[in-house]
C-alpha cells in the first residue's frame, strides 16, 4: 500500500467515524427527549456539556437542538478556558458538534461575542476549530 493510498483509507475512516455521531441510527426516545429538554438547558461547564453531548447527541433536533447551540455559544464566550479547550483538543467529535451547533438560530450579539473571544482567545492547538466557526459565522446571511 503506498502512502498515499494508506492515508486516503485513514482519512476516509475517520471522516466515517466523526460523522456518525450526526447519522446516528439510535432513537431518541420520548423520555429522553424530556429529559434533555430539561438538562440541557441547565448545562454550566464544560465536563457537563461532554457528558450530556455523549447521552443525547442522538436527540439533536428541534428545541433539543436549539438548547444545545444555546448553550454552546454560552460556554465559548464564558467559559472558554484550559478544559474545554483540553476538551475538546481531545476529543475531534465533540469538536465537530460545537462547530456545527455556532448556527444561524442564535443571536446577532452571541455570534459576535462567540467571534470575538475565539479571534482573542484561540490556543494554538485549536486554531483550525476556531476558525471553521469564525468562518461559518461570517457566512451567515443574518450575521452583520
Amino acid at each position: 500500500m503506498t502512502k498515499f493510498t494508506y492515508i486516503l483509507f485513514l482519512s476516509l475512516i475517520f471522516t466515517m467515524f466523526s460523522l456518525d455521531i450526526f447519522a446516528s441510527t439510535k432513537e431518541c426516545t420520548k423520555q429522553e427527549a424530556i429529559v434533555a429538554e430539561e438538562v440541557i438547558p441547565k448545562i454550566s461547564n464544560w465536563i457537563q456539556f461532554k457528558s450530556y453531548y455523549e447521552q443525547y447527541y442522538h436527540c439533536d433536533d428541534g428545541s433539543i437542538a436549539e438548547g444545545f447551540s444555546e448553550v454552546s455559544a454560552n460556554l465559548l464566550i464564558h467559559n472558554w478556558n484550559k478544559e474545554a479547550q483540553k476538551l475538546l483538543y481531545l476529543n475531534s467529535s465533540l469538536k465537530e458538534f460545537v462547530i456545527y451547533h455556532i448556527d444561524e438560530t442564535l443571536l446577532d450579539t452571541q455570534l459576535k461575542n462567540v467571534k470575538s473571544n475565539l479571534i482573542n482567545t484561540c490556543p494554538e492547538n485549536l486554531n483550525d476549530f476556531c476558525k471553521k466557526i469564525i468562518l461559518n459565522i461570517e457566512s451567515y446571511p443574518s450575521y452583520k
